[in-house]
This record gives C-alpha cells, sequence and structure tokens, in this order.
C-alpha cells in the first residue's frame, strides 16, 4: 500500500501491518489489518518470518505472515491511512526497493525473503486496487 509517512516526510510502499489489540492473537491481527488496510481477505496466513528489527535498543519483535489465496472482502480502506493499494510482481519490487519507494525494514525483510523464496511470482502483474 502506498501511504504518507509523517517522520519522514514522504510517501512511500508498504506491506499492511499494525499492532495486535489486547486479547488478539497475532495471525488475527494480521487478518485484520489486511482487511482494514487493502479490502481483502486471506483465505490462508502463514508464518513468514518473526524478527527484532532493533534488537540493540528495542524488544520490538515484528512477526509477519504471508496471506495466501486473498479475496476482495471490501472496497472502503482507511483513506486516512491509506493512500492506494497495489499488487506487483517480484521484479516490480526490486525496481522499487531500488529506488528507495520500500524504505523500511518491516517490509524489506519478508519482501526479500518472500523473492528469495519464489514466492513473488514475475508473472503477476500490478493491479491497481484504489
Amino acid at each position: 500500500m502506498r501511504q504518507y509517512r509523517v517522520l519522514i516526510d514522504r510517501e512511500v510502499w508498504a506491506i499492511p501491518a499494525g499492532g495486535v489489540d489486547v486479547g488478539e492473537t497475532s495471525l488475527a491481527a494480521a487478518g485484520r489489518e489486511l482487511l482494514e488496510e487493502t479490502g481483502h481477505a486471506a483465505l490462508a496466513l502463514r508464518p513468514l518470518i518473526a524478527f527484532y528489527p532493533t534488537y540493540g535498543s528495542s524488544n520490538q519483535l515484528f512477526e509477519i505472515f504471508l496471506a495466501e489465496r486473498t479475496e476482495r472482502r471490501c472496497e472502503q480502506i482507511d483513506g486516512n491511512e491509506v493512500l492506494e493499494t497495489g499488487w506487483f510482481d517480484g521484479g516490480e519490487v526490486m525496481e522499487m526497493i531500488a529506488r528507495n519507494e520500500i524504505p523500511d525494514s518491516l517490509s524489506l525483510v519478508p519482501l526479500l525473503l518472500a523473492m528469495r523464496q519464489g514466492l513473488l511470482a514475475e508473472a503477476e502483474r500490478w493491479h491497481r486496487i484504489r
């Protein structure tokens, strides 16, 4: 999704993400955030990677899930948080990374891992959702 990030004062592309609510599992939070930020639901979510982005100064853990077999569930997404959503193939993602359009580790680590594992097909083409 494309969003404006105030702290760095620019628009960037990122994977859907968010916090885990009290009493919610990280798996449920991943599904909820995907729906809220893209309007899509995953028919399957599976763990991809968990990592500490700044273990020298924080114990914050990023738990990343791979959404498989997604389907459109609603047209309404949070316009205050998301400017646009889209689908990209592995080649397009690499070009976006090279242009520094995806600058955060929360997105970079799982995207690079997914590409390494062959999970981002070159054949899939970009599809604008919004």
